[in-house]
């Protein structure tokens, strides 16, 4: 993956879109993303913990839907990490635990017809053998290759603290249609600008058929909220990317913020993976 370098048309397509998309071979991603592989597979294998998110629509009967998912969580011994009772629109739970008690609470909701906004897995824990992430780092190069190389010190920084994460979805998994935040972060005091996302798939058995593609709606300025607009959002012209091993899809929130979704996962022999990075950096790029 170091010989990968961003083509005109590429960077052109990121800053008049807010959104790109392309592929690497398959066989150079799966050589850096070995080791996270593994930590994947230990995270399926209920040898490591993760968490499933799940989010509530609100609307007549979101006391009953809340009733229900607390009751089944409390019932099975999960712990409830972060929640947002309340919400104006919508009841969020992140649930910590095995893949296999989080995958049956999943279940448990589809199976009660619950009206969600979303319901999926992360897992963010290091690879086994612990030391620098070459997928992380990878993530670090293509990032360079359309902003502009970091200073030393704030590559490294970033690299000892990755705030990236996997993402998994089984069948029924998905996110309706949103934007994402924009807002400045603070890290060890220094204020940090949002500037892209950036995602690649681990997904080697995608077929069609299988659900889980990447869905965008290109060229939204970031000034532009999604709920405060009168347009018919369903009619715009949506770019969908099948989340294939060697993908990788790149947000800019320079200018943009592009609505968008993950379409249901409808295969149950296949699990979405994906490895993401929000980048957030220092004001001078």
């Amino acid at each position: 993956m170091a010989d990968f370098v961003a083509t005109e048309t590429q960077r052109r397509t990121l800053f008049s879109d807010g959104m790109v998309a392309f592929d690497v071979p398959p066989a150079a991603l799966r050589a850096v993303a070995a080791r996270r592989e593994a930590a994947i597979a230990e995270f399926l294998a209920d040898r490591s913990p993760g968490a499933l998110c799940l989010e509530l629509l609100g609307g007549d009967g979101n006391e009953a839907a809340n009733a229900f998912v607390r009751g089944w969580i409390a019932d099975h011994g999960l712990e409830v990490r972060n929640d947002r009772p309340g919400a104006p629109a919508r009841d969020f739970y992140e649930v910590v635990g095995r893949f296999s008690a989080l995958r049956a609470l999943k279940n448990a909701t589809l199976a009660r017809r619950l009206r969600l906004f979303q319901v999926w897995y992360h897992h963010e824990g290091a690879a086994p053998d612990g030391g620098p992430d070459p997928l992380a780092a990878t993530l670090v190069d293509v990032f360079e290759q359309f902003y502009g190389a970091l200073e030393p010190t704030e590559r490294a920084a970033l690299l000892a603290e990755p705030a990236a994460r996997v993402q998994l979805y089984d069948a029924g998994c998905f996110i309706d249609l949103h934007q994402d935040g924009v807002e400045t972060v603070r890290r060890k005091g220094v204020e940090l600008q949002k500037r892209a996302v950036v995602m690649c798939y681990l997904s080697g058995d995608w077929r069609d058929g299988a659900g889980g593609e990447f869905e965008c709606v290109p060229g939204v300025d970031r000034e532009v909220v999604l709920g405060d607009t009168d347009e018919d959002w369903s009619a715009r012209e949506r770019l969908a990317v099948p989340p294939r091993l060697g993908t990788f899809v790149l947000l800019d929130f320079t200018r943009f913020n592009d609505p968008h979704l993950v379409r249901p996962v409808t295969d149950d022999r296949f699990v979405r993976t994906m490895f993401g990075w929000s980048f957030a950096t220092a004001d001078k790029m």
